[in-house]
Formats: C-alpha cells, structure tokens, sequence
C-alpha cells in the first residue's frame, strides 16, 4: 500500500515537473519575444534620434566654418589693403582683429603670415610655427596650397600635427596683387578638438555611442573623436566634406534590456515545479 502511494506520489510530481517546465519555457520564450520587440522598436526609434543628433551636429559644423571662414576673409582684405598701399603689412598691426578671435574662440591658437612660402610672421609670437619656416617643405604644399593660391578665396584644411603633436584646422587665405599674382598667405590655425567642441561635441547625449574622423584631401593625416570603430553596433553615418576637409560622423544608439537580461537571469533560479507539488 505504502508503495503503490509513493509511486502515485513520484508519477504526481513527475507530470507537476514537467507541466512547470513547459510553463516556465513558453514564459522565457514570451519574454524574449517581448524584449526582442522592445529592443527592435528602441533601437528603431533611438536611430531616428540619432539621425536628428547628426543632421544638427553638421549644422553647427557648417555654420561654425562658415563663420571662420568669413572672419578669415574679412582679416585677409585688411591685409591685402595695406599691400595696395605699398607697405608690407604686420599681424601685429592688426591685433585688435586677433583678440576679438582670441575671446570668441577658445580654439584658436596661433596666426601666421607668408611671403613666397616663408613665414615673416606669427602672432602670437610663441605660436606653433618658427618665423623663416619654409611652407614648400610640407608634403602636399602643392595640392593644399599653391594650387588654389590663385583663387583669392578661403581654404580649410586639417588635421594638421605640428611638432606639439596636436591636430590642428587651418584657415588659409591668398594674399593676392596686381594681375592676382600671389604675394603671400595668412593661415589661422584652431586647436581642433576645441574647435570640434565648438561645435557643440561636448553636449553630446551620454545615451549614444560616437566616432568622428576626420582627414583631408589627399593626405594621410587623420584625427579621431570618439571609439575607434562603430562597426558591430549598426550605426547610423553621415558623410560630409568642407573645402579640403572631409569627415565621417556615427552615431549608435545604447542597446536596451539590462532589465529584462536581468529578469531572466534571475528566473534560472525558480524552482516552479515546488508550486504544483501537491499536498497530502
């Protein structure tokens, strides 16, 4: 009698067992298909986000270079003017133009002038280059600069490392004479990750993952803000290009479901069948 009971008792809790265990994987595949859903949608929308963050971001860079751009302009036909009156013009004379950039831009480091490829000037004078430095020395003076000397217009270039080792953006401007024939060249240089935070890198959501980089034509010189690689998150690209400056922006969104990785990692230590044992 005692063992027909006992072994009505094992069949019993055999068939709970195994009725708690399918219950417990149709709820852990329930939960799966639910955060699958969950994540696919979060990261769906965190995309869209990302892809707004990036569209304002290149915003900001345009109109942070077109300003710069401008200014550098503006300064360059001050100095084109003091040549059209037969002098040979000094930054220093146009200090007052130097320290409105120096308060508004926080990037900015040094200016340097250039007669015939050598620089005659640098303010200030503890700047990044040596006056007598000879600009027809740099690897690609060719493609960067004599090429569009002659074009009276702003180039922008970068990265640029100096000895410091530190990555620098470049305005240049063709100091232009008669017959626009060449006579010089005013180069504005900008720490660039100061620039870059300029240009609102700093305000950056915490919730995403970055990689900016940054080369310019030609060159094999690059400068990279961010993770190194985005490539096994999915992310979302931007590429843009201003002047001889090119650069690729991503953006991946953080993946959700530390809670529900969480809530199934605990699950493993439920014991269900303890439920539906029955009492006698």
């Amino acid at each position: 009698m005692l063992h027909m009971k006992a072994k009505t008792k094992l069949q019993w809790s055999l068939k709970a067992f195994m009725l708690a265990s399918l219950l417990t994987l149709l709820l852990l595949l329930t939960t799966y298909a639910l955060y699958s859903g969950l994540e696919a949608q979060y990261i769906e929308d965190r995309k869209q986000r990302a892809q707004a963050e990036l569209l304002n971001l290149r915003n900001n860079m345009f109109l942070l270079l077109g300003n710069q751009e401008m200014f550098t302009t503006l300064y360059g036909l001050r100095l084109v003017e003091t040549l059209q009156e037969g002098s040979v013009p000094n930054l220093s004379d146009f200090q007052s133009y130097l320290t409105v950039l120096e308060s508004e831009k926080q990037s900015f480091s040094f200016a340097t002038l250039a007669m015939d490829g050598l620089i005659i000037d640098q303010y200030p004078e503890e700047g990044g280059r040596q006056v007598g430095f000879d600009l027809k020395t740099l690897p690609l003076y060719r493609q960067h600069i004599e090429h569009f000397m002659r074009q009276g217009s702003v180039t922008i270039d970068g990265p640029l490392y100096l000895d410091n080792e530190k990555a620098y953006l470049i305005f240049r401007y063709p100091l232009l004479v008669e017959d626009k024939q060449a006579w010089g060249l005013l180069s504005l240089y900008f720490d660039m990750d100061a620039f870059l935070h300029g240009a609102g890198l700093e305000d950056l959501s915490s919730e995403y993952r970055y990689h900016f980089a940054f080369s310019h034509l030609g060159g094999e010189e690059t400068y990279t803000w961010g993770e190194e690689s985005l490539g096994e998150f999915d992310p979302v690209s931007m590429m843009l290009s201003y002047s001889l400056l090119t650069w690729e922006m991503q953006i991946a969104p953080a993946i959700l479901g530390t809670v529900v990785r969480q809530s199934l990692s605990c699950m493993q230590y439920w014991e269900p069948w303890s439920l539906l044992e029955p009492e006698y």
